[in-house]
């Protein structure tokens, strides 16, 4: 447990190569596990395995430990503690298994950070300590870290077939050189294809490229850094998040194949920004949402304090679209279920993400505590929420795309609302209001009811380039290409119908003149005009 009294569970990937995913528990707290005296933190590693697990609490199959103390507490002469960070890297020698990356601090020089990277293996004998571990990365007195290391999965940013990440240094010394780090450290990146050419106890120095920091930004280690390939580019992209007093800024870094030079915070790459209340890195976070029906890449977006908490949908995922967003553009926004609210909201967020339910599309789990002003108060209940983006309706968008009901194919933010109690277009009224009082309800074609000049069957003028009538079309362009305009064209997707157009037998009013001639008038009501008998 950390000092807020939080396990840290993580999904590892398959690092043993049985095709059951492992599970992994940071517990950079842990004292006395075992009768082990006064080592501390650990990572405890569950195997997977088939069929249900056992009820009650479940040992570790595997307990990771550093290096044993020596001393006492604020004296130590030795030791290592692990646990800070646990990340899955994904497979970074490409071997076909999943790695592992942990981040601690050694005891007796807690300003020299170090980093562990345990590779995939068959063997469960090698992950019996850290001592077994095939890299070790480590600061010095020049390459010093005030806090802990953090690290970042950041998927496969050079494009290379391999796992990347970062190793982060929250607060480092200042000024670089002279008193301060020779080097900048708070945000280094190693490419898994420049793995093999450096030795298996490596300096921090050794990363491939560094993210730099202003002075007054501390960089955080999250566990959904990697972003995916958003601009098709054949590498990720992956994000970065800092903090500074009450701003949480994360920044999208574009992958590409290499040489990487250093990445300015200056540039040409865009960000979000938010306004935490107080210095709140999980008040902002990304991940990749992979496969959803009716989107193409796109991003889950954690944002919002207090009850303002909340996770978006965002599609525009274009990275030259984006100028400095404080609001997202989210196709859907969910948060807690009707009548409660996220309380405390700092513990709201994304649990997870896949394809639960087999459909081939993946999902989001949403958790966090609530109170619903009832028997629920502040950190007495807790939910899951789970997400399907796989259009359950078959209506073409799926919840994940902005469908609040996706049981009812009636119900689509891309439908037209109806004159009954639900809300068909998704904008939460069932548009049976006449909001804008203009004697038009929006069930009954009013496109815009907060104007009272627009509404189904309004005039349309010429000049102002607005759908007054609220047919879809723009009043000065011409949708049929006839040469007429919309807002004289009184069938504006027929183009052989215009004021100049020549009346033929054909039973429209072809030259909008308001009215037919009388001999293409079926008077008798025979199923003949008396122009179609003459011709």
């Amino acid at each position: 447990r950390d000092a807020d009294g939080l396990l840290h569970p993580v999904p590892l990937g398959d690092l043993d190569g049985d095709g059951l995913g492992d599970l992994g528990l940071a517990c950079f707290e842990a004292s006395s596990l075992g009768g082990l005296g006064d080592q501390q933190g650990a990572v405890a590693i569950f195997w997977g395995r088939p069929g249900d697990w056992p009820e009650g609490p479940l040992s570790p199959d595997q307990l990771l430990l550093g290096a044993a103390t020596a001393g006492s507490p604020g004296s130590y002469t030795a030791g290592e503690r692990p646990g800070r960070s646990v990340v899955a890297l994904g497979d970074v020698n490409r071997d076909g298994l999943d790695d592992l990356l942990v981040t601690g601090e050694q005891l007796a020089q807690p300003e020299q950070p170090i980093a562990w990277l345990l590779l995939g293996s068959p063997l469960r004998s090698d992950f019996l300590d850290l001592a077994g571990a095939d890299y070790v990365f480590t600061g010095g007195p020049d390459l010093q870290c005030e806090l802990p290391l953090e690290a970042s999965a950041l998927g496969d940013v050079d494009g290379g077939g391999r796992a990347d990440f970062a190793l982060i240094c929250p607060r480092q010394p200042l000024p670089f050189g002279g008193g301060g780090n020779s080097q900048d450290i708070a945000y280094g990146v190693f490419l898994g294809e420049s793995l093999g050419a450096i030795p298996p106890n490596a300096s921090l120095a050794a990363r491939d490229f560094t993210v730099e920091m202003f002075s007054i930004q501390r960089p955080v280690g999250v566990m959904d850094a990697a972003l995916g390939d958003l601009d098709a580019d054949g590498s990720d992209e992956f994000a970065v998040v800092t903090v500074f007093d009450d701003r949480v800024t994360a920044q999208v870094v574009q992958g590409h194949a290499q040489p990487f030079a250093t990445v300015s915070p200056l540039g040409p790459y865009p960000g979000f920004h938010y306004e935490s209340g107080e210095e709140d890195p999980g008040g902002l976070q990304l991940a990749a949402a992979g496969s959803v029906v009716g989107a193409g890449p796109a991003l889950w977006v954690r944002i919002g304090d207090e009850e303002e908490a909340r996770v978006g949908f965002l599609t525009e995922v274009d990275p030259s679209g984006w100028a400095e967003l404080t609001e997202p553009p989210f196709a859907a926004v969910f948060s807690t279920p009707s009548l409660t609210e996220p309380d405390p909201p700092d513990r709201f967020s994304m649990g997870g993400k896949g394809d639960f339910d087999g459909d081939g599309f993946d999902d989001l789990l949403l958790i966090g505590p609530l109170a619903d002003g009832a028997g629920c108060g502040e950190g007495e209940c807790f939910g899951a929420w789970l997400i399907l983006c796989g259009d359950l309706d078959g209506d073409g968008v799926s919840a994940c795309s902005g469908d609040c009901n996706d049981r009812d194919p009636t119900v689509s933010p891309v439908l037209r609302e109806q004159c009954d109690e639900l809300d068909h277009d998704c904008d939460g009224l069932d548009g049976q209001a006449d909001e804008d009082e203009d004697g038009v309800a929006a069930c009954a074609g009013d496109c815009a009811d907060d104007d009272p000049d627009r509404f189904a069957g309004a005039e349309e003028l010429c000049g102002d380039g607005v759908d007054s009538n609220c047919d879809g079309l723009s009043a000065d362009e011409d949708e049929d290409g006839d040469g007429t305009a919309n807002c004289e064209d009184c069938q504006p997707y027929l183009d052989q119908v215009h004021p100049a157009a020549v009346e033929i037998c054909d039973g429209l009013d072809s030259d909008c003149d308001g009215s037919l001639p009388v001999d293409e008038l079926d008077i008798d009501q025979d199923g003949f005009r008396s122009c179609e008998s003459l011709g």
